[in-house]
């Protein structure tokens, strides 16, 4: 009986039964996540097809022709097939043997530049390109072979028409940076059909370069002009004796100062004319710095200079000569009033200034007019050392930098007790405004004359590492009080109109200094 029960439950079958309903409703709460994987799927293989190149497939049949078994030029051939001696398959494989060749695969790759990809960068990946690139990049294939590994190249265009280049050859990286200037300069090296100066064509693109700024104050100096330059500053050179002042409004370079002695003034060359052409050359302010190179040279050499006096047309040869740069003139014009004519701020001016103000006061000069007619200006510094003759501790001027920075030229403590007059006109220009400014703000200066240049802006000279050089403008100045003297100019306390001419130092036949003389007297006389 134990045993009729124990088969019986050992061998007893419970039928079930499968409830699908059950099941769909299991899964079907998780629907969404099936609609989100197919989704996903369906996006996916969207971008795979949007950015997976497309490839071709392309099938061509070759036609290899026999020669015709019945014409005569192949009867024997013919026969020898017939007879088992020969197989025109042998053509047909020598032809697929040939198609199938390393040499003519090369020349094919070689000729479609093949060995060369090009592909532009892309969101998930690289799209590749095939002879659309603007760059084209140029190996020969045996150098290609000779590559250890390939040759990837990474080119960025920044802006100002900046190329980087990055080529990467296995682990080894390589930059470098391109420019317009550059790629120029390689066009003219490779395909220019003659021999030509190198050093001429550098000099040509930095002035270039410099000009496009449309800035007449900011120039290139070439090694020859830069030691020129510093030549001038020691106050002696070889040239005709003339100091030029130039317009850029009109073009006209005007003679400011005729130096004694010098071959201009024994030619008879005046203060007023007009430098009108240098040998061949017209002379206006572009061409002004040619035109002085032109003038200067070997003492005892020749030049022809022309000059414009009114409508009359004055033509000189002149013998160039050492020519000595004094840069003050000073005399007594009563017993109380001194005065000083500064011609420009360079050299040694500031020393002999003050060296002349200290011997001036030392005798008894109560009032002292400082002209500075027809000064083009110089160094700030020597301005900077002028005033600071005059002022107490305080601001000279302050410049203005691009970025908003400002730089505040200062004077120290210790001033000369006297009078000022300065006198100016309309080529009294930049340092000379600068002095005239904080004379006039800080020291009661009264101004005489016309209103100033307006030339408000520095520059600095920079040293470039051939011995070259360049001028470059830096900053725009302000007078202690804050007024903008660029393209505004210095209005005076007195306008007097002056004719330019040529007078000797200290005549009071010059309506401007006469004016200067009477306006100090005044001064004078309320002080007492």
């Amino acid at each position: 009986m134990k045993e009729d029960l124990y088969d019986d439950l050992y061998l007893e079958e419970k039928e079930e039964k499968t409830d699908f309903k059950a099941i769909l409703f299991k899964y079907a709460i998780h629907w969404p996540w099936f609609l989100a994987c197919t989704l996903l799927c369906m996006a996916g293989a969207w971008l795979y097809l949007c950015y997976t190149p497309s490839v071709y497939n392309i099938s061509a049949s070759v036609i290899i022709k026999d020669n015709d078994k019945n014409s005569k030029a192949s009867s024997g051939m013919a026969d020898l097939e017939d007879l088992g001696f020969y197989s025109s398959i042998n053509n047909f494989d020598n032809e697929m043997e040939i198609l199938q060749s390393r040499t003519l695969i090369k020349k094919v790759v070689e000729e479609l530049d093949l060995y060369i990809s090009y592909a532009t960068k892309s969101s998930f990946h690289d799209i590749e390109l095939y002879k659309s690139s603007p760059v084209k990049v140029w190996i020969t294939p045996e150098e290609a072979q000779k590559l250890p590994a390939p040759a990837r190249l990474h080119l960025t265009l920044q802006p100002g028409n900046k190329l980087n280049v990055k080529l990467r050859i296995g682990e080894e990286e390589y930059n470098k940076q391109f420019d317009k200037l550059l790629e120029l300069m390689d066009i003219v090296d490779e395909g220019y059909f003659e021999d030509y100066d190198k050093q001429s064509l550098l000099d040509g693109a930095a002035d270039g370069l410099l000009s496009g700024l449309g800035d007449p104050y900011t120039f290139y100096y070439t090694p020859e002009e830069y030691a020129k330059l510093w030549e001038d500053d020691e106050g002696e050179y070889a040239g005709v004796g003339i100091q030029i002042s130039t317009s850029y409004l009109t073009g006209i370079c005007t003679i400011s100062r005729v130096f004694d002695n010098g071959p201009a003034h024994e030619a008879g060359v005046r203060k007023g004319d007009i430098l009108y052409k240098v040998e061949d050359l017209y002379v206006n302010s572009s061409t002004i710095n040619d035109a002085v190179d032109i003038m200067r040279g070997t003492p005892g050499t020749d030049v022809h200079v022309t000059f414009l006096r009114g409508t009359e047309e004055m033509a000189y040869t002149l013998t160039r000569a050492n020519i000595n740069v004094n840069r003050i003139d000073s005399m007594m014009l009563t017993d109380e009033i001194g005065y000083i004519y500064l011609y420009d701020f360079a050299g040694d001016c500031a020393e002999k200034f003050e060296t002349t103000v200290n011997k001036m006061v030392e005798n008894g000069t109560k009032g002292l007019i400082i002209d500075l007619r027809d000064n083009p200006g110089g160094w700030v510094n020597d301005a900077q050392s002028i005033a600071d003759i005059f002022l107490d501790k305080g601001t000279l001027c302050y410049l203005q930098y691009k970025n908003g920075e400002r730089y505040y030229y200062r004077t120290k403590d210790g001033k000369v007790e006297i009078q000022l007059v300065i006198l100016v006109n309309e080529n009294s220009a930049s340092s000379s405004e600068i002095l005239t400014g904080a004379l006039r703000d800080r020291a009661n200066a009264t101004v005489v004359g016309k209103k100033t240049y307006g030339k408000g802006i520095v520059q600095s000279v920079v040293p470039l590492s051939d011995g070259s050089g360049m001028q470059i403008t830096v900053a725009q100045y302000y007078t202690p009080n804050g007024y903008a003297v660029h393209k505004q100019g210095i209005t005076p306390d007195v306008e007097v109109d002056g004719d330019n001419g040529m007078y000797e130092l200290g005549d009071l036949t010059d309506a401007q200094l006469a004016k200067a003389l009477e306006v100090m007297q005044e001064k004078l006389a309320e002080k007492k």
